[in-house]
């Protein structure tokens, strides 16, 4: 009777004990479930000075200053399998108009998905993201060697020259499915497939009922190195009804990446090659217009933090056409742009700011040649 009596007071001793390890127990477990959040972001401020002669045209060289190229805020959420990312840009560059100054800087939003990737490497993403499609754009803006993408991915913008568009996609929503294969310990294959609205990011609707479809596969040697080509098919409707117009767009891209360290400095080399095609559909007598671009880049990361790169990309908006009219013809023929930019940059090793110098030489074809000679000087801060 005493032993019982015993380990019946033992018992009601322990019980706040025990009842407290099983509240501990369920609050870690309640805690392991809770998603995991990583806030980070980026911001780079420009001073750009554009040499221009006094017989150039009035929008060239006429707005040499500082502006903020970015103010990125960026939420990545992550719970076992399930993750998300948030991007805001506090410096989104909105012109009024081709060749002009007139606009404003807004805040608008830039990456806004929700995605599920699998144990084996597949994944799904649906939202507002970056389609798969040149390597030049999906690179990240914080790790680019130069201050500005290539020309044939980036086109120039006003003020800068004779605005071109480039070649590469915006940000846009739709669904894009993922995955990669692994080889061996070295190679790997990774590809991604997205159907879009086709249309720019932040827009409330598609501009037609067709969608777009963009593809992308790459070939990886570790860290050193990546091959990869990409191609998309696109219907954009431009204007007001019931004076809409329709064209077709197809592109494609190859692209290539090395990387590799030779003794005490790091080889950094890259070249893309680009091509898209136009169909007018609402205009018969409208023939059709390609566009091609390219660049080679080669540089070397010192020991000390200082990055030394060339760049030499081309871009020609109208390399296959067809026209009857002389004067369209003259236009089109001498369209094309040539830049060469030596690139400087330096990386603190203790805090996490990277100063930057670019002086770009630009060639235009004979006919509409002009002083537009660049210095930009960047400051990037990443947190």
């Amino acid at each position: 009777m005493r032993l019982h009596l015993s380990f019946f007071c033992l018992a009601f001793a322990l019980q706040p004990v025990l009842v407290a390890a099983q509240e501990s127990k369920a609050e870690l477990e309640a805690q392991s479930e809770k998603p995991s959040i990583e806030i980070s972001g980026f911001v780079r401020a420009r001073y750009v000075s554009i040499f221009e002669s006094s017989d150039g045209p009035d929008f060239v060289g006429e707005n040499d200053g500082f502006f903020l190229e970015n103010a990125r805020l960026v939420a990545d959420v992550k719970k076992r399998s399930m993750f998300a990312r948030i991007s805001i840009d506090g410096s989104v560059d909105r012109r009024d108009a081709n060749n002009t100054a007139v606009g404003q800087v807004d805040v608008g939003m830039r990456d806004a998905w929700v995605g599920y990737e699998t144990k084996a490497g597949f994944g799904i993403l649906v939202g507002q993201f970056k389609p798969p499609f040149d390597a030049e754009e999906l690179q990240s803006t914080a790790d680019m060697v130069f201050i500005d993408r290539s020309v044939e991915s980036r086109g120039v913008r006003g003020v800068e020259g004779f605005n071109t568009s480039g070649l590469s996609l915006p940000r846009q929503a739709g669904v894009q499915t993922y995955g990669r294969v692994h080889f061996d310990d070295q190679w790997r294959l990774d590809y991604a497939l997205s159907v879009t609205n086709g249309s720019r990011a932040n827009q409330p609707v598609n501009d037609n009922e067709t969608l777009a479809y963009i593809g992308r596969i790459s070939l990886h040697q570790g860290p050193y190195m990546t091959i990869g080509c990409g191609a998309y098919q696109n219907r954009v409707t431009n204007g007001v009804p019931p004076d809409l117009l329709s064209e077709d767009l197809f592109g494609w891209v190859v692209d290539l990446k090395y990387q590799r360290p030779v003794g005490p400095v790091r080889l950094l080399l890259s070249g893309q090659y680009m091509s898209q095609s136009t169909d007018a559909l609402d205009v018969p007598d409208e023939p059709t217009m390609t566009a091609r671009g390219y660049h080679g880049a080669a540089g070397v990361e010192l020991p000390m933090g200082v990055i030394l790169a060339y760049r030499y990309a081309y871009v020609d908006p109208t390399a296959e056409f067809e026209s009857e009219d002389p004067a369209a013809t003259a236009v089109l023929d001498n369209d094309a742009v040539t830049l060469h930019t030596a690139a400087l940059s330096y990386g603190f090793k203790d805090i996490p700011v990277q100063l930057q110098m670019n002086y770009t030489l630009f060639a235009e074809q004979d006919g509409r040649t002009i002083d537009n000679d660049r210095l930009d000087l960047l400051v990037q801060a990443i947190f």
